[in-house]
């Protein structure tokens, strides 16, 4: 299992990176044919295939369908960000910072929005949360002004549009963390289910407690008492506080599109941390 330095894990616990998953948008529960699940929203297709379910025909190794590549081998992602939807200039900034993070490591490139079909359209809606993959068209990504703007919350919701799910969700998760099932509330308890291993890949890349994708501790609790506990309790306190892309992260997007700049775990990666001011570099290094 991969070490992080206790060096690294003093400063991330110092600075205090806080993760807000935010709240779905609950008020869209029956709009057309859409399951919520936390901060995601995916169809009952896409449900059924994560999950389990009889009746599949074929494995699909991914999470949903993926958003094209070009002639370079880049993954474009078209985005659209209204300044009318109330996002001032520090807003947008903010966000794009995240998204280069994301490119500087993958070969996913978001640009700008001009008559692309398929494109992500990212709004001020009720809270943070974002469609699973390219779903065709326009599908929105939310980003509420008054809630969302934490340190990664908009790089994690478009790496669901980019098509990942959860760290903590991943079918062989029992091995590095323990779900206490008691602390959780009882409607939330279905944010904790695994994938199906069948048909949904994690690209061979082992369980990663720095991912952006990770929940927090006390995610869900009923109590404020711990809900996810890694086995390896140097991170108890760093899962779903990072704020920034690791070298997982990276690794299993590059897997996913088969991007040739990544095709292991580097020893050292370096991220971009993101605050609604400045952009700084910092390496992270990772041993066996």
């Amino acid at each position: 299992m991969n070490k992080i330095h206790f060096a690294l894990i003093g400063v991330l616990v110092a600075v205090n990176f806080v993760f807000v998953t935010g709240n779905p948008l609950r008020d869209a529960e029956n709009s057309f044919d859409d399951e919520l699940m936390d901060d995601m929203r995916f169809t009952d297709e896409q449900r059924n295939f994560m999950f389990g379910s009889e009746n599949k025909n074929s494995k699909t190794g991914t999470t949903w369908r993926h958003w094209i590549k070009n002639e370079r081998g880049e993954v474009v992602i078209p985005y659209n960000i209204d300044p009318s939807q109330g996002f001032e200039k520090h807003h947008i900034d903010w966000m794009l910072r995240q998204f280069t993070a994301i490119s500087n490591s993958t070969c996913v490139r978001f640009v700008e929005r001009t008559d692309e079909e398929d494109f992500v359209d990212i709004i001020n809606g009720s809270g943070c949360w974002s469609w699973l993959g390219r779903m065709g068209g326009r599908q929105e990504l939310s980003m509420k002004i008054n809630g969302c703007f934490f340190s990664g919350t908009a790089m994690h919701e478009m790496i669901h549009a980019i098509g990942f799910h959860h760290m903590q969700i991943n079918y062989d998760r029992d091995d590095y963390i323990t779900i206490n099932w008691e602390n959780v509330n009882e409607d939330d308890k279905s944010a904790f289910n695994k994938v199906d291993p069948r048909y949904y890949s994690n690209f061979d890349t082992p369980y990663d407690y720095l991912s952006v994708m990770h929940y927090l501790k006390t995610a869900y609790s009923n109590n404020g008492k711990d809900v996810i506990v890694p086995n390896d309790k140097t991170f108890l306190d760093i899962i779903g506080r990072v704020g920034m892309l690791s070298a997982g992260d990276a690794l299993r997007i590059n897997r996913m599109y088969e991007c040739s700049i990544v095709d292991e775990i580097p020893e050292e990666t370096t991220t971009v941390t993101q605050d609604t001011s400045t952009v700084s570099e910092e390496t992270t290094t990772v041993s066996e």
